[in-house]
């Protein structure tokens, strides 16, 4: 933080960086990820009432950036927001109903592999044998990653890696941190909950892992 509060790397750099990185997340359309920034400046609200008056200041200036930024596109782009949001395209009410066909058929699998699922990386494998006259397009994980991962591993493959993150968590993990990951998991939420690809790609892996 000290390097960053210097003259060589002023703080408004990486108020840029935010603006730059919250244009890029407004036009991806993706409403976990909205969902995640609306938590944020939750987030950030709660940091600002347990820190001192000088980080404070620093604390002002993001959520303005958070909360102008956002508010400015939402304005100039409000009939593509509003129809992301409430769904009144044929497009949206699609996507809505093939997710939550994807719920009820995530959990038929859990039903018939509870204990040991059907295998890491099989998801859509598993789908396919279940039934195979669909189009190519529909086998797809589930838009969920506790349910992709309940379903692939089982309970007891669930079970296990559980106890690895929480010995993990543990060992390496100091008090202070601890408070990070639980704000890290919070932001998170919402992109684990309504989509799959921090589990199902190779890149969303990374990110997380990177991110924990």
């Amino acid at each position: 933080l000290k390097y960053i509060h210097s003259d060589k790397f002023p703080f408004w750099v990486l108020q840029g960086v935010l603006a730059v990185q919250l244009v890029a997340l407004f036009f991806t359309g993706s409403r976990s990820a909205w969902l995640s920034v609306a938590m944020m400046i939750l987030v950030y609200v709660f940091v600002y009432f347990h820190s001192s008056f000088k980080r404070k200041k620093s604390l002002v200036q993001d959520v303005l950036v958070l909360v102008l930024l956002p508010l400015i596109f939402i304005g100039i782009f409000f009939p593509l927001v509003q129809t992301r949001l409430f769904g009144g395209s044929v497009y949206e009410v699609r996507s809505i109903t093939e997710r939550v066909d994807g719920y009820g058929e995530a959990y038929a699998l859990f039903l018939g592999h509870p204990f040991f699922g059907v295998g890491a990386g099989n998801y859509t494998a598993a789908v396919y044998l279940k039934n195979s006259d669909m189009p190519g397009w529909v086998y797809q994980p589930v838009h969920a990653v506790p349910l992709l991962v309940l379903v692939e591993l089982g309970l007891f493959g669930v079970g296990l890696l559980l106890l690895l993150f929480l010995l993990y968590i543990y060992v390496f993990v100091s008090h202070r941190f601890k408070t990070y990951m639980f704000f890290c998991v919070i932001l998170f939420f919402p992109l684990l909950a309504f989509d799959h690809y921090f589990y199902s790609s190779y890149q969303g892996l990374m990110l997380f892992s990177i991110v924990l």
